[in-house]
């Protein structure tokens, strides 16, 4: 019983990731002209469609929490504590030195980009990314400084 109910989540776990992967793939396909048409068409089903994929991304990552072993889950317990903590720290200096930094360095030459696809939102989009590129890389470094120790 318990080896089919592993069987089943692991099962889950890989359709999660292939229906995140076809998402990513279907998004990529479209340009930034088409991505922002669709999204205005059909702001509901777009929106939909994010809130499905944010669902189907945490229903993964709890049934591959559950089937880790005690010591693999405090490792990432400890990674997004620490390894979140130092890349908020960096995001909070970037935040505080922002405008001598503006000086430095070409912000609209970073987001003109950006503008095609998310128009008036770019800042916004590119913050938010900023942040999630941060916290993932804090994570990952101390995860791996993490498994290094334990060796």
């Amino acid at each position: 019983m318990q080896g089919t109910r592993k069987a089943r989540s692991v099962l889950a776990i890989w359709v999660g990731v292939g229906m995140i992967f076809g998402a990513g793939v279907a998004a990529s396909g479209l340009e930034g002209s088409d991505l922002l048409r669709f999204a205005a068409q059909a702001p509901a089903v777009w929106i939909a469609a994010a809130a499905l994929l944010v669902l189907v991304a945490t229903g993964v990552g709890t049934a591959w929490m559950n089937q880790i072993d005690e010591l693999a889950q405090r490792a990432h317990y400890v990674a997004w504590y620490w390894g979140g903590s130092m890349a908020l720290a960096v995001l909070l200096f970037i935040f505080f030195a922002g405008p001598a930094l503006s000086h430095v360095i070409d912000f609209d030459a970073i987001l003109t980009p950006l503008e095609d696809v998310y128009g008036r939102g770019a800042g916004f989009f590119a913050g938010v990314s900023v942040c999630l590129v941060a916290l993932t890389l804090g994570y990952s470094g101390w995860w791996m400084l993490y498994w290094m120790r334990k060796q």
